[in-house]
C-alpha cells in the first residue's frame, strides 16, 4: 500500500471548499465556459476589482483563485483517447533509426515507466496525461506544492481536492505535496540579496524524485 504525502497545512477556505463540494457537481469545464461565466457571475467584484490595480494584492489573489475552485476542479468535458499496450509490441528495437538508443534486444524482464508529472493550475492536461496514459505507465508521481516562481504567493492545492476523481486507479498514482518544510533552504535562498531567482522552480525537480526515493520501500511496484 502506497504512502501518500500529505500536507502539513492547507489554507481553512480550501477545507471548506473541499466539504462542500459533490462528486457530480454542477461545474463543468468546456469550450462553452458556461459554468465558468455562472461562477464568475456569482462572485463580488466590487472586492476583487482591486486585482486590476498595481502592484498585485498577492492574498486577494490567493483568495480568488480560491472562489474559483468549484470550476478548476470540475467534471471535464475533454473527450479521451487512449494508449493501448499494442503501440509498444508495435516499435521495433531493432530499426537502424533507433540504433544509437537501442541495442535491438529486448529486456529480459519489462522496466517499470514511472511518470512524474509537476501539477501547477493545468489540471485539464493532468487528466489528459493521467487517462491517456494508464495503460503503459506503471505509476503517475504526481508532485504539487502551493509555491510556484514566487515565494510570497500561495496557490491552492488542486491535487488534494483532485484525488477522488481518480480513486479507481487506486495506487497507480502517488501524490506527493511539497510544503514550505520542503523548500525552506530554497526559500531562504530567494530571500538572500544576490540569491538565485529560479531556485524554486529548481527545486520543483528536485525535491519530487528525492521524496519518490525516501518512498520507494513502502511502494509496492512489483517485480
Amino acid at each position: 500500500q502506497q504512502q501518500q504525502q500529505q500536507p502539513q497545512s492547507s489554507q481553512s477556505s480550501q477545507q471548506a471548499i473541499k466539504t462542500t463540494l459533490s462528486p457530480a457537481s454542477r461545474f463543468v469545464r468546456d469550450c462553452e465556459g458556461k459554468s465558468l461565466a455562472e461562477l464568475l457571475n456569482s462572485l463580488d467584484w466590487e472586492r476583487y476589482k482591486a486585482l486590476g490595480n498595481a502592484p498585485l494584492n498577492y492574498r486577494l489573489f490567493e483568495e480568488f483563485l480560491e472562489e474559483l475552485i468549484p470550476w478548476t476542479v470540475g467534471k471535464s468535458q475533454t473527450e479521451l483517447r487512449y494508449v493501448h499496450d499494442g503501440i509498444l509490441n508495435a516499435t521495433d528495437c531493432a530499426a537502424a533509426d533507433m540504433a544509437h538508443i537501442l541495442t535491438g534486444q529486448r529486456a529480459a524482464k519489462p522496466r517499470k515507466v514511472i511518470d512524474f508529472i509537476f501539477l501547477g493550475y493545468d489540471v485539464e492536461l493532468l487528466d489528459l496525461r493521467i487517462n491517456e496514459l494508464r495503460g503503459v505507465v506503471d505509476l503517475f508521481v504526481v508532485y504539487e506544492t502551493q509555491y510556484c516562481q514566487r515565494e510570497d504567493f500561495r496557490k491552492p492545492l488542486y491535487g488534494t481536492l483532485l484525488r477522488r476523481q481518480y480513486a479507481h486507479l487506486g495506487d497507480q498514482i502517488l501524490w506527493v505535496i511539497g510544503d514550505e518544510a520542503d523548500m525552506r533552504e530554497t526559500i531562504n535562498e530567494m530571500r538572500r540579496p544576490g540569491g538565485e531567482r529560479w531556485a524554486l522552480e529548481r527545486s520543483m525537480r528536485i525535491i519530487p524524485v528525492a521524496k519518490f526515493k525516501a518512498a520507494l520501500p513502502h511502494l509496492d511496484l512489483g517485480d
